[in-house]
């Protein structure tokens, strides 16, 4: 078992920026995370897992919080072996991406100037942009003033309707606001893991 704490605490703060709630892993989801990354799985892929889940949750209206239980399904285990070579790269094919998706948000363009000069193996650069975006969007859920809070809460409370009726009233607030938080980060478009994945592994060409 290697020292998982840097790839453990990049996976709980992407988990954190879309569910919110305690900045901590429950123990069931930790005890899975460390067997996760002891069988090699790449944060990456985790990372990718934990946004599939969450849009399937949004579909289905799930009753519980986000967690890495809710991922499993959306990861492919074990992982294939990797090449012993890994070639650094840069991130500019990230850049250039969320520069297609998001043109015009100058918060978004400053991102991706910073991941630009970021440069090294496809594994490193999409762990490094991951981390930035959840930076990204917590300084964004921490700065939001009273009113702009209150408009994404009722927003998303109004978008479970009666779904919500029955669950007790921390079950309701945690939804409430993994719910909130996703209307927010659907402002930035650009800012997913499935971009960067597809930016760092781009289909191989025909032969």
């Amino acid at each position: 078992m290697g020292d998982h704490r840097e790839p453990a605490d990049e996976v709980r703060a992407w988990l954190v920026s879309m569910r919110g709630g305690s900045p901590f892993l429950s123990p069931a989801d930790g005890f899975r995370l460390i067997q996760w990354l002891d069988q090699g799985v790449p944060v990456s892929a985790i990372a990718l897992a934990i946004e599939r889940a969450s849009a399937a949750r949004r579909a289905r209206r799930a009753r519980w919080p986000l967690g890495l239980g809710d991922a499993s399904r959306y990861l492919k285990l074990p992982k294939v072996p990797a090449s012993p070579v890994r070639p650094r790269r840069t991130a500019s094919a990230v850049s250039d991406a969320i520069r297609t998706v998001d043109p015009d948000d100058p918060a978004i363009e400053g991102l991706a100037v910073r991941l630009s000069d970021l440069a090294g193996t496809a594994e490193e650069i999409t762990r490094l942009a991951l981390r930035a975006f959840s930076a990204f969007f917590e300084e964004k859920w921490v700065g939001l003033d009273a009113t702009e809070r209150s408009a994404l809460l009722d927003a998303a409370r109004a978008g479970y309707g009666e779904w919500l009726e029955g669950l007790a009233e921390g079950a309701q607030l945690a939804l409430v606001e993994e719910a909130a938080r996703d209307l927010l980060r659907s402002r930035y478009p650009a800012l997913t893991a499935e971009l960067v994945w597809n930016a760092m592994h781009p289909p191989e060409p025909p032969v």
